[in-house]
Protein backbone atom coordinates (compact mmCIF):
# COMPACT_ATOMS: atom_id res chain seq x y z
CA UNK A 1 0.00 0.00 0.00
CA UNK A 2 3.00 2.32 0.41
CA UNK A 3 4.46 1.68 -3.05
CA UNK A 4 5.45 5.05 -4.60
CA UNK A 5 4.06 6.95 -1.62
CA UNK A 6 7.21 7.68 0.44
CA UNK A 7 9.89 10.00 -0.94
CA UNK A 8 13.53 9.96 0.16
CA UNK A 9 16.31 12.40 -0.60
CA UNK A 10 19.78 10.92 -0.84
CA UNK A 11 23.16 12.70 -1.04
CA UNK A 12 24.46 11.07 -4.22
CA UNK A 13 23.55 10.64 -7.83
CA UNK A 14 21.88 7.27 -7.51
CA UNK A 15 22.42 4.51 -8.40
CA UNK A 16 25.97 5.46 -7.35
CA UNK A 17 26.92 5.47 -3.66
CA UNK A 18 23.93 3.98 -1.91
CA UNK A 19 23.78 3.87 1.88
CA UNK A 20 24.73 5.99 4.84
CA UNK A 21 28.25 6.96 3.73
CA UNK A 22 27.45 8.28 0.27
CA UNK A 23 29.44 11.51 0.49
CA UNK A 24 32.50 9.79 1.94
CA UNK A 25 32.24 7.04 -0.69
CA UNK A 26 32.06 9.63 -3.48
CA UNK A 27 35.16 11.40 -2.19
CA UNK A 28 37.09 8.14 -1.83
CA UNK A 29 36.20 7.13 -5.39
CA UNK A 30 37.55 10.37 -6.85
CA UNK A 31 34.44 11.40 -8.79
CA UNK A 32 34.41 14.91 -10.24
CA UNK A 33 30.63 15.29 -9.90
CA UNK A 34 28.37 14.27 -7.06
CA UNK A 35 24.92 15.51 -6.10
CA UNK A 36 21.61 14.39 -4.74
CA UNK A 37 18.61 12.32 -5.75
CA UNK A 38 14.98 12.26 -4.76
CA UNK A 39 13.38 8.87 -5.22
CA UNK A 40 10.50 6.74 -4.11
CA UNK A 41 11.37 4.38 -1.28
CA UNK A 42 11.44 0.70 -2.14
CA UNK A 43 12.27 -2.48 -0.26
CA UNK A 44 15.89 -2.32 -1.43
CA UNK A 45 17.82 0.60 0.06
CA UNK A 46 18.21 3.63 -2.22
CA UNK A 47 16.91 1.68 -5.21
CA UNK A 48 13.41 3.06 -5.77
CA UNK A 49 12.35 4.96 -8.89
CA UNK A 50 14.27 8.22 -9.29
CA UNK A 51 12.20 11.40 -9.36
CA UNK A 52 14.85 14.14 -9.68
CA UNK A 53 18.59 14.66 -9.43
CA UNK A 54 20.91 17.66 -9.10
CA UNK A 55 24.64 17.74 -9.72
CA UNK A 56 27.38 19.30 -7.59
CA UNK A 57 31.01 19.65 -8.72
CA UNK A 58 33.56 17.95 -6.47
CA UNK A 59 36.69 20.05 -5.89
CA UNK A 60 40.08 18.51 -5.10
CA UNK A 61 40.05 20.22 -1.70
CA UNK A 62 36.54 19.05 -0.74
CA UNK A 63 36.08 17.07 2.45
CA UNK A 64 33.00 15.30 3.82
CA UNK A 65 31.77 18.42 5.62
CA UNK A 66 31.96 20.96 2.81
CA UNK A 67 30.82 18.56 0.07
CA UNK A 68 27.86 17.60 2.27
CA UNK A 69 27.04 21.29 2.61
CA UNK A 70 27.18 21.85 -1.15
CA UNK A 71 24.90 18.85 -1.66
CA UNK A 72 22.50 20.07 1.06
CA UNK A 73 22.01 23.34 -0.83
CA UNK A 74 20.94 21.33 -3.91
CA UNK A 75 18.73 19.09 -1.75
CA UNK A 76 16.87 22.19 -0.58
CA UNK A 77 16.36 23.18 -4.21
CA UNK A 78 15.09 19.88 -5.59
CA UNK A 79 12.96 18.65 -2.70
CA UNK A 80 10.18 21.23 -3.17
CA UNK A 81 10.38 20.72 -6.95
CA UNK A 82 10.02 16.99 -6.37
CA UNK A 83 6.95 17.49 -4.20
CA UNK A 84 5.41 19.76 -6.83
CA UNK A 85 6.12 17.23 -9.57
CA UNK A 86 4.63 14.33 -7.58
CA UNK A 87 1.58 16.34 -6.43
CA UNK A 88 0.88 17.58 -9.94
CA UNK A 89 1.00 14.04 -11.28
CA UNK A 90 -1.39 12.87 -8.53
CA UNK A 91 -3.80 15.72 -9.30
CA UNK A 92 -3.71 14.95 -13.04
CA UNK A 93 -4.86 11.36 -12.42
Amino acid sequence: KWQNKIINIHPSLLPDFKGANAVEDALKSGVKISGCTTHFVSVEMDAGPIIMQAQVPVSPDDNIENLSQKILIKEHEIYPLTLKKVCNKILEN
